[in-house]
């Protein structure tokens, strides 16, 4: 379920573009920005990176889509690709 409201056992979700990653990566520590170049997370529509928390639980999940559609067509996948 998609929701505003942070629950405990929620994932956040940031939608990125090609366009915007290198901005939205520039607010990213270091250890993320490893990852996402290991992940070769490029923001192309359809591409998702699970990025791990500090914890090594499932932290946030960055996804692309195309900036001439809404955003929310491409987190609508994501039930199906996240672990529960």
């Amino acid at each position: 379920m998609f929701t505003l409201e942070k629950a405990e056992n929620s994932t956040p979700i940031l939608p990125v573009t090609v366009d915007n990653l290198s901005e939205v990566r520039a607010h990213l520590p270091g250890f993320v920005n490893n990852w996402l170049d290991l992940n070769k997370f490029t923001g192309k529509p359809g591409e998702v990176c699970i990025l791990p928390a500090m914890s090594g639980k499932l932290g946030t999940a960055l996804v692309g889509y195309d900036q001439n559609e809404t955003a929310l067509w491409a987190v609508a996948s994501l039930p199906a690709l996240l672990p529960e």
